[in-house]
C-alpha cells in the first residue's frame, strides 16, 4: 500500500453477524509508529447488536504460538450525550485491557506489551454494562514468532 510507510498490507475480513461504519473525515494519527494510514482508520468493524461483543480468531496461526498483537482504533460516530462505547478487550478468555473508549477520529493503539504465546488465537471485544454501543475495531495486526530450525544466516558470512 502506498500510503502505509510499513508497507503492511490491510484488509476486510469477512464476518458473520458484523457490520462496518467509515467516515470520509480524517482520522487523526497519534504518534504510535504502528498506527495505520487513514484510509484503514476510516472503517471500522461493529456488531450489528450493541449489546453483544466482536470476537476474531484465527485458523491460520498455529495453537500455541508466540504472538505479538497491535490493535487500532478510532471512534468514527460522534455520540450523543446519551451513548457510550466502552468494551473490555480479552485474549483467550483472559483480560488483555479493560474499558476502553475509543477517541473520536483520533487514532489509538494498543499493543501487546510482550511476547505472548496463545491458547487459542481467540480475541473477544465485550462492552461494558454502561455502554450502550457495541465494540469498534478499525485494524488488527497480530505477529506470530516463527522458530527457525537453522541458522538464519551462512556460517561463512
Amino acid at each position: 500500500f502506498p500510503d502505509d510507510t510499513l508497507d503492511r498490507i490491510w484488509w476486510s475480513p469477512v464476518s458473520n453477524g458484523l457490520g462496518s461504519i467509515n467516515t470520509t473525515e480524517s482520522i487523526s494519527p497519534t504518534d504510535d509508529q504502528y498506527v495505520p494510514p487513514s484510509f484503514v482508520m476510516q472503517t471500522a468493524d461493529i456488531n450489528l447488536d450493541a449489546k453483544r461483543g466482536i470476537q476474531w480468531s484465527s485458523t491460520t496461526i498455529a495453537q500455541d504460538a508466540d504472538l505479538f498483537m497491535c490493535i487500532h482504533f478510532a471512534e468514527l460516530k460522534k455520540l450523543e450525550p446519551n451513548e457510550t462505547r466502552e468494551f473490555d478487550i480479552t485474549v483467550d478468555s483472559k483480560p488483555w485491557h479493560g474499558a476502553f473508549s475509543p477517541t473520536y477520529l483520533t487514532a489509538t493503539t494498543l499493543c501487546s506489551t510482550s511476547i505472548y504465546r496463545s491458547q487459542n488465537n481467540l480475541v473477544e471485544f465485550n462492552p461494558t454494562e454502561r455502554s450502550t454501543l457495541s465494540p469498534i475495531v478499525n485494524a488488527m495486526e497480530l505477529y506470530a514468532v516463527l522458530q527457525l530450525s537453522g541458522s538464519a544466516t551462512d556460517d561463512a558470512d
